[in-house]
């Protein structure tokens, strides 16, 4: 009896200690192995910047480089490992903001394979907050076919492997010879397919640490803030931008986590992010652009408009009768470039006066088969004349301009005659 009782009572032991096991690994993000901790051989030195150490939270098997603090390893190179960096602090999406970091995706100098899976930089506000994490693999810590995504989350997928794996997480957009793409996509509990990437662009693995720079520019229609989330990525040229009209319809709220997850699959490849500037809210900078006559100097016309510091431009000459077209003016800034917080540019166009002489504009209604509908003589003069637009006529619709018609508006000289000619059916 003392004997069985000593056997139910070790059953009743172990089977507690293998309860609180199984809920440790439920409920705590895994652990990196200890055998991956430590600094990675790469190709090329990470750029310089902040340590990050102190204000970021790293899951999974995500860690710190111990040589440079402003670097963290997302993932090592093995294979099936996940990771992700997310910060501790909340963005406020009614402000604007930029964030510049440098990714490496590719093997460390003393390992062979292919590059995967890909690194995704994410606002969102899952209930996990920075503990959130989805699927391994295709996945990328951030998708899951399933309630294990990430929620309530924007995503911009930074691929370097093309997945058309559809019974798992993701399947990728196909581009001939090329095998790495960007897009944004938002995470959802099923399959994330090719028509779910979106503004999606395609480029070519490089052993080099890659800027990918992220902007969020608020914009509020009435009452309900939206914005555009926008990013440059040094694999090809230009911003690509994606507006949301509600930001409180994807996110539940204007406080968002953010940070970068990542996983492999079948090959192991170090997947880091070397952060240069941390988000901070963009201070506005002042473009002032005047339209000058070039002779006595007045001003036919002056705006002003408030601009995110970073880039600006481009501010076009403008069009006023009785002028040539707008030259820049000598001293001028440029019609566009950079601007720092704070700062102000004018950009100055000149226009030359031309001598006022009449000319004369006939505008023409046809029907196609070429009944006249209406004529009229129109006495300008001579330099920027129009628009002279089409008009409505009961029973009939609009066809277009006659192929042989000059233009409804545009530059004409002292004595010319222009013939604007509109067809009707």
């Amino acid at each position: 009896m003392k004997n069985g009782m000593k056997f139910w009572a070790k059953k009743r032991i172990l089977t507690l200690l293998v309860t609180i096991a199984v809920a440790l690994t439920v409920l705590l993000p895994a652990m990196p192995a200890m055998a991956f901790i430590g600094p990675l051989s790469y190709y090329n030195t990470p750029p310089s910047g902040p340590a990050v150490d102190a204000t970021f939270k790293t899951n999974g098997y995500a860690y710190n480089d111990p040589v440079f603090r402003n670097v963290v390893i997302l993932t090592p190179s093995e294979r099936n490992v996940f990771g992700s960096v997310m910060n501790e602090n909340k963005l406020d999406l009614s402000k604007s903001f930029r964030c510049v970091t440098y990714l490496y995706q590719y093997m460390e100098t003393t390992k062979k394979g292919t590059v995967g899976d890909g690194i995704a930089f994410l606002l969102h506000n899952d209930p996990r907050g920075v503990y959130a994490r989805g699927w391994g693999g295709n996945g990328m810590n951030v998708y899951a076919p399933n309630f294990d995504y990430v929620k309530n989350s924007m995503v911009i997928e930074i691929d370097s492997y093309y997945d058309n794996n559809t019974n798992f997480a993701s399947c990728d957009p196909y581009l001939a010879g090329s095998t790495s793409h960007s897009a944004f996509v938002f995470p959802k509990s099923s399959m994330i397919f090719p028509m779910d990437h979106f503004k999606t662009q395609f480029f070519y693995q490089s052993i080099a640490w890659r800027k990918l720079t992220v902007e969020w520019t608020p914009q509020y229609n009435g009452n309900v803030l939206g914005g555009t989330l926008s990013y440059n990525f040094d694999a090809f040229s230009g911003m690509s931008s994606y507006t949301i009209a509600n930001v409180n319809s994807i996110f539940g709220g204007s406080q968002v986590w953010w940070g970068f997850s990542s996983a492999t699959g079948a090959n192991g490849t170090a997947n880091a992010v070397a952060f240069k500037e941390l988000p901070a809210p963009v201070a506005n900078a002042t473009i002032n652009v005047l339209h000058k006559d070039q002779n006595s100097g007045a001003i036919l016309k002056a705006e002003t408009f408030t601009v995110p510091s970073g880039y600006y431009g481009t501010y076009q000459p403008a069009k006023f009768n009785g002028y040539e077209d707008g030259t820049l003016a000598p001293g001028s800034a440029a019609p566009s470039g950079t601007i720092a917080a704070g700062e102000i540019k004018t950009i100055v166009y000149n226009y030359k006066q031309i001598t006022v002489q009449p000319a004369t504009v006939i505008v023409i209604h046809l029907t196609e088969s070429g009944t006249l509908l209406k004529a009229e003589v129109k006495n300008v003069n001579s330099g920027y004349y129009g628009p002279f637009l089409n008009e409505s006529f009961a029973g009939y619709s609009y066809v277009g301009l006659d192929p042989y018609s000059d233009a409804v508006s545009g530059m004409i000289g002292g004595g010319q005659l222009k013939f604007i000619t509109h067809r009707y059916r």
